[in-house]
């Protein structure tokens, strides 16, 4: 028994050792695979390749789907989208954008405030237009962070403001029924 006891207690000594090395060798490391991705756009191409997004959806080009979309694009969170959590190829993107397109045929995006770091593309934007089944004007703003790979638009994390939306397409936010 002794032996266990003394083996446990070099155990307890060296736990408190290993700990901070282990974290700066994770820290460390983490934040060199950062680094080492570099930013895929040079401002100036950033602001045309913002262009292009915004013709794609303003103007229905779906001929810039195959330029700057990924053959495999996922929508990792999108709350209400109804592609969410789903990889779409050029075909079904583009059906999107139709969709879309044809809900709200007078849509136009503006791009706010769009910028780089690394593999993810942040663009805080406006979006407005007519919404075709209820006649009713609106104007939004959302937030898209879409991941890169080879300077093609790979996926998307978005939030919209919602609540605003169909607050100007007159719907009514109710409380739950109990029961229901």
């Amino acid at each position: 028994m002794p032996l266990r006891e003394e083996s446990m207690k070099n155990l307890f000594l060296v736990i408190p050792l290993v700990i901070p090395l282990v974290i700066l060798i994770c820290f460390t490391y983490g934040c060199q695979q950062g680094e080492e991705i570099a930013d895929q756009f040079t401002e100036e191409e950033l602001k045309v390749f913002g262009a292009k997004v915004l013709e794609m959806w303003n103007k229905g080009n779906l001929n810039l789907v195959d330029d700057i979309i990924a053959p495999e694009y996922v929508i990792y969170s999108d709350p209400h989208d109804p592609y969410e959590n789903e990889t779409l190829d050029h075909e079904t993107y583009k059906k999107r954008i139709l969709e879309v397109r044809t809900s709200t045929p007078d849509i136009e995006f503006t791009n706010e405030d769009i910028f780089i770091k690394g593999d993810k593309l942040v663009n805080h934007w406006t979006m407005s237009g007519t919404n075709k089944r209820t006649g009713k004007h609106f104007s939004v703003t959302g937030t898209t962070i879409y991941h890169v790979v080879d300077g093609k638009l790979k996926g998307h994390w978005q939030n919209v403001d919602k609540l605003g939306l169909y607050q100007q397409l007159g719907m009514e936010l109710k409380p739950k029924e109990e029961g229901k």
